[in-house]
């Protein structure tokens, strides 16, 4: 039994058995596709937009709650905001 990993389904922003943490760089994507700016997107979602910049970069961790208000923000399934970065 690997000891390393922790029972919790999350494990320091890794899903168990990923080998990277979950990115949501497809953020900027679909911004950009709207014509959207971070100061719009972050209005829309009550983030800040410095945090929307560090969650664009993958420089900030992010929890299901804010991913959740940018889906709501985008229209779209928060299955989406996972979809478009494995396809391409």
């Amino acid at each position: 039994m690997n000891t390393s990993q922790s029972h919790e389904p999350w494990n320091k922003g890794k899903l168990i058995g990923q080998k990277s943490p979950l990115k949501l760089k497809d953020i900027w994507a679909i911004r950009a596709e709207r014509g959207w700016s971070q100061e719009f997107l972050a209005f829309e979602t009550g983030l800040h937009r410095t945090f929307i910049t560090h969650c664009e970069g993958g420089s900030r961790n992010i929890s299901i709650d804010n991913i959740e208000k940018i889906a709501i923000a985008f229209d779209v399934p928060i299955s989406e905001l996972f979809l478009r970065h494995r396809t391409k």
